[in-house]
């Protein structure tokens, strides 16, 4: 059903919609992507007017920058003004390359290519942030009401709040917020583009590590490590702290814009496997500490 609407859209930009046109892989909204463009719906699920406006946003801040290898604003719209559901989109440019997830990786690779990340979120983190929204934005409930819903340690789930409060919050910034391994794309072993900015925000950059490292980086120090000397990232004494409180109020604010799912947490079981954690302080160095 959703070719028809990608050729109006593009119709109304006079674009033309390429033949082998198709229906990308499964997100919070719909992707048709064509040979050199691709069109993003929103609609159906969440707060998809305000991650509509919010992505727009983002992509206007990014084009600042041609360092950074993002899509390319080309064109926006809604397809059925006034309607109930109004489908509006966004038509970019399309990055080469696939998917972290979808692409075998030698270890030297994954390295070059976190490194490669780590340098991008450095550029992406000067943009201007203001008018963005903030971490609590979407957020319902408390952080310990968000580690309830997912696989964080249930033996730890009510220390969350109290815990929270003692950790030093840093100044927000432009941050992506959301990248987990369908996000960044790789083509001969090099970061090629970073895709998906509907949930760009401003705040604590120390929030991108909660699915950059415990989704794409399915919790290798390694790669963690080569994305702090690239970014040439301050690791202070409360880093993993930091990286932890981020990651908490990040699982809380996903259930609030999108729904249920999104849990930052699903790996915990396997990386914590045979481990007993005493504390929330003993979790992030667990998890975080580089």
């Amino acid at each position: 059903m959703w070719l028809p609407y990608a050729s109006e859209a593009f119709d109304r930009h006079r674009l033309r919609l390429a033949a082998d046109a198709f229906l990308g892989p499964g997100g919070s909204y719909p992707v048709v992507v064509a040979t050199d463009l691709v069109v993003k719906f929103f609609g159906f699920a969440g707060e998809w007017h305000a991650t509509w406006e919010n992505e727009r946003r983002a992509y206007q801040r990014l084009a600042q920058d041609d360092r950074i290898r993002a899509p390319k604003l080309i064109a926006h719209g809604v397809l059925f003004p006034g309607e109930p559901e109004p489908l509006p989109y966004l038509i970019l440019t399309r990055m080469r390359g696939q998917s972290w997830c979808e692409v075998s990786l030698e270890i030297d690779q994954r390295i070059t290519i976190a490194s490669e990340l780590g340098q991008q979120l450095r550029l992406i983190h000067t943009l201007p942030h203001d008018g963005l929204p903030s971490i609590a934005h979407w957020q319902t409930g408390t952080a310990g009401d968000g580690a309830r819903l997912g696989a964080f340690p249930s033996e730890l789930v009510n220390k969350v709040d109290a815990w929270i409060d003692t950790v030093p919050v840093a100044p927000p910034c432009f941050v992506h917020s959301d990248i987990f391994e369908r996000h960044p794309l790789v083509a001969n072993g090099h970061l090629t583009g970073i895709i998906d900015w509907g949930d760009a925000m401003a705040a604590d950059p120390h929030v991108e590590l909660a699915k950059l490292h415990l989704d794409v980086f399915a919790g290798d120090r390694r790669l963690l490590r080569a994305f702090i000397d690239g970014y040439e990232w301050p690791v202070d004494a409360d880093f993993a702290r930091r990286a932890l409180a981020m990651a908490l109020r990040r699982h809380a604010q996903i259930h609030g814009q999108h729904g249920p799912g999104g849990d930052v947490f699903y790996r915990l079981p396997e990386l914590l496997a045979g481990t007993r954690i005493r504390d929330l302080d003993s979790l992030a160095e667990q998890l975080f500490s580089p």
